[in-house]
């Protein structure tokens, strides 16, 4: 009896080996691993994005394991992760992490799988965003691939222009018309005295403030030295310009101060004529019925640059089969999920080379922002950004309130950000 017993053990043993190994029979592909995806998408995004993954699970005969993770506080999650061994294959990261994730050998430099190629393909600025210096090996690294990318372009409401005598030809196309139309745009409906309608209503912090900067040619900080550049003429020049829209100009409406309308607020409210935002807004902008139209962001002596937003897709040391785990992100990337993706939910592509045929796809307005991506820059990659952005955060605010000249407000950016550096690679 125990000797059927056993046999009938072992012929239940191979079948479900037989199971795991027909395709789509279980979690495992023919190494005998599973992929744990982390992704940290909207719930619109996650359905789409599980639909389009269906494709990879067949090609190459596994079932992703893909978990929605909250944006808010995926950093700790993944932090926790690391610490006790859970870490996922693969997960989606705010751009911003990955400097940290990569000094810390938390993921797995891409290099030698041939990532490089991709720099060809992908905008430049998103490509940029995964390529992390080591200060102390003297060596760059290339440690994922984008998922998603966004830039800021210039929203303006067409019915105020029409109500000043302006058109669509008059949108600035530099700096120096913006003051110009902006001045036209800032009304005192009533004649009280007082402005009922601004040109424009701006925020405060460093990210809305690099396409000034960028636009200037100013650099944040040297990524090889970590050195901060802010002191330099060309970012005191910038955010001079950003503080004489509201200080001398006048035709800017102090949006970025506390207890103000802020910027999206404004412009839906017909508070604002113009402000920087990103294709998020195109929907409120359509609901509300207002006829609104979409440019690139003013030039400045460097031209016309904007920020980048956006997340990367990493691999964990940790992941169990990183050939495979690669394939994956490679997969992401490419036309047939790239097209899909973006005519889905109206996104940019981080596939450049897809820009042309998308803007046919995507329509005029979102064109504006598939042309403006391919002139951005990205942010410094340097681990625990939050800490320099704060700090450069809070002596922005003082100039623009007059606390400070923007010479000494820069140059005390300078020094604190030079410190903070310092300290994070003492660590």
């Amino acid at each position: 009896m125990d000797k059927i017993f056993d046999a009938i053990v072992v012929v239940l043993i191979v079948l479900m080996v037989i199971w795991l190994l027909i395709p789509g029979g279980g979690t495992v592909n023919k190494a005998g691993t599973a992929l744990t995806v982390w992704v940290t998408y909207s719930e619109a995004e996650f359905k789409i994005y599980k639909e389009l993954c269906k494709k990879f699970e067949e090609d190459n005969k596994i079932k992703l394991n893909i978990q929605l993770i909250p944006w808010g506080g995926h950093q700790n999650k993944l932090r926790t992760a690391c610490n006790t061994k859970t870490a996922p294959d693969i997960a989606r990261i705010d751009l911003a992490l990955t400097p940290l994730l990569a000094l810390g050998k938390a993921i797995e430099p891409l290099d030698s799988y041939g990532v490089g190629k991709y720099k060809k393909i992908i905008v430049d600025a998103a490509f940029d965003t995964n390529i992390v210096y080591n200060m102390r090996t003297k060596k760059n690294n290339i440690y994922g691939l984008p998922d998603k990318t966004d830039c800021v372009a210039l929203f303006y409401n067409k019915k105020h222009f029409r109500d000043v005598g302006l058109s669509d030809k008059d949108v600035p196309k530099t700096w120096e018309e913006f003051v110009e139309v902006g001045k036209k745009l800032t009304v005192d409906n009533d004649k009280d005295g007082l402005i009922d309608r601004y040109a424009f209503g701006m925020n405060n912090s460093l990210w809305w403030t690099f396409p000034f900067f960028n636009s200037f040619g100013a650099v944040f900080i040297n990524d090889q030295t970590g050195e901060c550049l802010l002191n330099s003429p060309k970012a005191i020049a910038a955010l001079q310009f950003k503080k004489d829209l509201f200080s001398k100009y006048k035709i800017e409406a102090g949006a970025w101060q506390s207890g103000a309308v802020e910027p999206k607020a404004g412009f839906l409210n017909d508070k604002y004529s113009m402000i920087l935002c990103g294709p998020w807004l195109i929907a409120d902008c359509e609901n509300s019925g207002m006829d609104f139209g979409i440019a690139r962001i003013p030039a400045g002596p460097a031209g016309s640059f904007s920020n980048i937003g956006g997340s990367n897709m990493v691999i964990f040391k940790t992941c169990r089969d990183k050939k495979l785990a690669y394939k994956f992100l490679e997969f992401m990337v490419s036309d047939y999920f790239q097209v899909k993706w973006c005519t889905s939910l109206k996104q940019i592509p981080v596939n450049k080379k897809l820009i042309p045929e998308l803007k046919k796809k995507l329509g005029p307005r979102m064109a504006v922002f598939l042309d403006q991506i391919l002139s951005t820059r990205s942010r410094p990659k340097i681990p625990r950004y939050g800490m320099l952005e704060d700090a450069v955060n809070q002596e922005m605010g003082a100039a623009l309130q007059g606390q400070k000249d923007v010479k000494q407000a820069l140059t005390d950016s300078k020094i604190r950000c030079d410190e903070i550096v310092k300290q994070i690679f003492e660590e």
